[in-house]
């Protein structure tokens, strides 16, 4: 009976891609390992001081990794990361000690008036004016005002337009910014502890192995013995 094995490469792809973390977490632990054994070939220790050594890189990493995870949740937030928070935090502490400075100063200003306004003009017939010309004022009067009535409606129009719009517009980033709070809010208690859970799994197994190295050293090498 033959058995045949077809690989899937696109759903390989997508294993491996979002076993991304778990890669990136086994391979520090080797590189902290490949540490530890050069440091007992080429510096002749035994071998708990090589496993103080892959401890030491493996507390390093978590150390940076959680810190780095704690600055990117607070640049997601809109805070400031923890760099600038600290160094923000010693200007402040080194301005207290500043001396005070005594600043002088010459003020000028000018000043205007700006009027803005519109004219009406209005026909009048005098007081010896016919009936045929006081009812061409009247007509031009009329004609004049149907004008300035039209062109009030049409810019109330393009103002109502134009209001509708930002209110749409408002609308649409209102609601885009609430989708990004909440792919934000889900990816903090969901997905987005990834980062510091991987460094503190290297943080873990640091403390491990400076603690109790001997016994890390003896188990390896039993390990080892038994392969």
């Amino acid at each position: 009976m033959t058995v045949r094995f077809t690989i899937r490469w696109p759903a390989l792809r997508v294993a491996v891609r979002e076993g991304r973390p778990a890669w990136i977490c086994i391979a520090v632990i080797v590189f902290a390992s490949l540490i530890g054994w050069m440091a007992v070939r080429l510096e002749s220790v035994d071998a708990s001081a090589g496993v103080r050594w892959a401890g030491m890189v493996l507390q390093w990493s978590g150390i940076l990794t959680i810190a780095r995870g704690l600055s990117d949740m607070r640049g997601r937030f809109g805070r400031p990361t923890l760099a600038s928070a600290i160094l923000g935090w010693f200007r402040g502490l080194v301005s207290a000690f500043k001396t005070a400075k005594t600043l002088s100063a010459i003020v000028t200003g000018t000043g205007g008036i700006t009027t803005s306004g519109e004219v009406h003009v209005r026909l009048v017939g005098g007081p010896g004016a016919s009936v045929d010309q006081r009812l061409a004022a009247l007509e031009e009067n009329l004609t004049r005002l149907q004008k300035e009535t039209d062109q009030r409606f049409e810019q109330a129009r393009r103002d109502i337009a134009q209001t509708q719009e930002m209110i749409q517009r408002e609308g649409q980033e209102r609601e885009a910014g609430e989708q990004r709070i909440r792919r934000d809010l889900e990816e903090v208690a969901v997905g987005g502890l990834r980062l510091e859970s991987i460094g503190l799994i290297w943080l873990f197994l640091g403390v491990i192995y400076t603690s109790i190295p001997e016994v890390v050293a003896a188990a390896a090498e039993a390990l080892r013995g038994w392969l």
